[in-house]
């Protein structure tokens, strides 16, 4: 029942897949990067860890004035083909 997931995280890469990435100030919607929320159904969240966490720990946490710049997209050939990857290995 549910979705098949993998989390794959393609070292020193940033949300732009790009390698020049640096921290900047700015808003970030997920400030957790070391420790990720992961979104289950009915609204359930989990940190990447396992630990349980909700809607109120996350803003308190998550949302932060660190944010990353960084477009070169130098990885994004990679991530596509982990994409595609995928699909073709669960598409039966």
């Amino acid at each position: 029942m549910g979705n098949i997931i993998e989390y794959i995280s393609i070292p020193k890469v940033n949300h732009f897949f790009s390698l020049n990435g640096s921290i900047t100030e700015g808003k970030a919607i997920n400030g957790c990067s070391n420790n990720i929320v992961i979104r289950y159904p009915k609204l359930k969240f989990k940190f990447a860890d396992g630990k349980p966490t909700n809607r109120e720990e996350i803003l308190k946490k998550c949302y932060t004035k660190e944010a990353g710049k960084g477009k070169k997209r130098e990885k994004l050939d990679e991530a596509i083909d982990i994409a595609l990857n995928f699909i073709d290995k669960y598409n039966k």
